[in-house]
């Protein structure tokens, strides 16, 4: 959800020494983010798996939603388990999933359209859609907020700066250091997160 160039001139490193370690803060701290929410927050493409109810409305479990590629559904006859082979029916037999749905984009909500329904069925539907957030988003509604990348990069931060690979502050309450002859006092503490995020966490109920 943010890029190791940002990162890197958010914590002032100039070489490339690190970029590993500090693509695993970055993936760590995407975790960690996404958990607090209650929801995957990266962009990419996802699947959902759920079962057809002869519904026409249901949701995504990611958003926000670029677009739906796909949705296919299988036999309960043909096997059993969710296996993606096995989704080998095109709900929409060819035509555009546009066509033939409403999809709010903002909250991943999905209605068929032209009297489609979902077939009954345990885990028998299986959706492909893009969504989540990223930077240079192909859609703006999937463009990172600037609220939201910049806990991600403090939460990176901190977490760098916990390790060994960084200043090693683990557990450490304050620091002392010296600049042109005067000493000064750095005290620390975790930054929350949670007023930020919770607005993400509760975007759809």
């Amino acid at each position: 959800m943010i890029e190791l160039a940002d990162l890197k001139e958010y914590l002032k490193i100039a070489d490339n020494a690190q970029d590993v370690f500090l693509m695993k803060c970055i993936d760590f701290t995407t975790e960690r983010m996404s958990a607090m929410c209650g929801r995957d927050l990266r962009y990419g493409a996802k699947y959902d798996v759920i079962d057809g109810r002869e519904q026409v409305l249901f949701k995504l479990n990611v958003f926000p939603v670029e677009k739906i590629i796909h949705i296919h559904y299988r036999d309960n006859s043909s096997g059993s388990g969710d296996k993606r082979e096995l989704f080998d029916k095109d709900l929409f037999n060819g035509q555009p999933p546009d066509e033939n749905l409403y999809l709010n984009n903002e909250r991943g909500d999905v209605y068929l359209l032209n009297g489609i329904f979902l077939p009954a069925g345990i885990k028998n539907i299986q959706i492909k859609y893009y969504a989540g957030y990223t930077v240079n988003a192909p859609e703006e509604i999937n463009e990172m907020p600037l609220d939201l990348k910049s806990v991600c990069l403090t939460a990176c931060a901190e977490y760098y700066l916990k390790s060994r690979q960084g200043e090693g502050r683990l557990g450490l309450s304050a620091r002392h250091r010296t600049e042109n002859g005067i000493s000064y006092q750095e005290n620390f503490k975790d930054e929350d997160y949670s007023s930020i995020l919770k607005r993400y966490k509760d975007m759809r109920v």
